[in-house]
């Protein structure tokens, strides 16, 4: 018996009536958003279609404000909220705008610059350190306004409205950025000792949870982010220090590229060995002299260690050639200077 053509239920005929239930408003805020990396890049360039910045040396952290408060979100989706209550604080004049922040969060040493090695040590030691090590939360894009979404929109309009967002104080603020001129940018950033640019295309949209081609990394300092994978004792007479094992990731194999050390006796081990156990996950990011044929990193020294770092994206990977140069209009920006941004 073959079935009956009427037992099979066509779609609901454009005729009918809907269903008399009302669809819920979005959240005035998404719960969480995947931050959008970069893709390393060889070196400088000038293009007029590109914004660059300075990569501002601290922890990656979203930013949101809602009607139920301020929260920040590490890259690895943790609420780190409760880690800077002096940003949280600075950012509630920010609530009524439902907005959505991409930023780091550093710690300013006396010359204004980011200080990552002090940022490690907050990181470790907590909040009670919040007077001697206070942080900054510095904004570099928008991907959420009032019930509006804007991870769509180009680059360029998000930091248009970024900028008119207003309520930005010293603890939460808005470097400015040059359009064209990163050559400039690179000299000048490098003269101060900054370790990189971030190049993004000014039409692009936001990519989270990608790296994406639109958004360019070039670094201006050779440095890694390298997952610790062990620690061995340095057997030398009166010194305690431990040798970490650092690994990269090569396609999908976790690889072997190096060690750094540091003593025993400081807040980073400490705070890495609770009680003699090596913490998981734990990422150390290290400066070096290049890399052997092999990839292997060439005295790598530590910056600092950390947990806020998503080690699936610690990955080698060759930089790419950037693009052509093309010329920009002269707009009055001095190399020598970093007038423009908050130093």
């Amino acid at each position: 018996m073959t079935p009956s053509a009427g037992r099979h239920r066509s779609p609901r005929g454009a005729g009918e009536g809907s269903l008399p239930l009302r669809l819920p408003l979005p959240p005035a805020v998404p719960g969480r958003i995947l931050p959008e990396f970069a893709v390393p890049c060889l070196q400088p360039f000038d293009h007029p279609g590109f914004t660059f910045s300075i990569e501002w040396d601290g922890s990656r952290a979203l930013l949101f404000t809602s009607p139920e408060g301020v929260r920040l979100q590490s890259e690895t989706l943790a609420d780190v909220s409760a880690g800077y209550p002096e940003i949280v604080a600075a950012a509630e004049p920010l609530i009524g705008s439902g907005a959505v922040l991409d930023g780091v969060i550093a710690v300013l040493d006396p010359y204004g610059c980011p200080d990552l090695p002090a940022l490690g040590d907050r990181m470790a030691l907590g909040p009670a350190t919040r007077d001697r090590l206070p942080t900054v939360y510095l904004a570099i894009d928008l991907l959420h306004i009032g019930r509006q979404a804007t991870m769509d929109l180009a680059l360029e309009r998000r930091l248009e409205m970024l900028r008119g967002l207003g309520g930005a104080t010293p603890r939460v603020q808005v470097p400015d950025w040059v359009t064209g001129e990163g050559e400039a940018l690179a000299q000048a950033a490098a003269g101060r000792g900054l370790p990189a640019l971030l190049a993004r295309r000014s039409s692009s949209r936001y990519h989270p949870g990608l790296a994406s081609p639109d958004r360019l990394r070039i670094p201006l300092r050779p440095r890694a982010s390298c997952v610790v994978v062990g620690a061995e004792r340095v057997a030398l007479p009166g010194l305690r220090r431990r040798r970490l094992r650092l690994a990269e990731r090569d396609g999908s194999r976790l690889v072997e590229c190096g060690g750094a050390e540091l003593p025993e006796t400081s807040t980073l081990w400490r705070w890495a060995a609770p009680g003699g156990r090596l913490r998981r996950p734990l990422v150390a990011t290290v400066e070096h002299r290049g890399r052997g044929p092999d990839g292997e990193l060439r005295q790598p020294v530590l910056v600092t260690l950390r947990d806020d770092v998503d080690p699936n994206w610690c990955v080698r990977r060759d930089p790419v050639p950037p693009p052509p140069s093309r010329p920009v209009p002269p707009r009055g920006f001095r190399p020598t200077v970093l007038a423009a941004l908050p130093l």
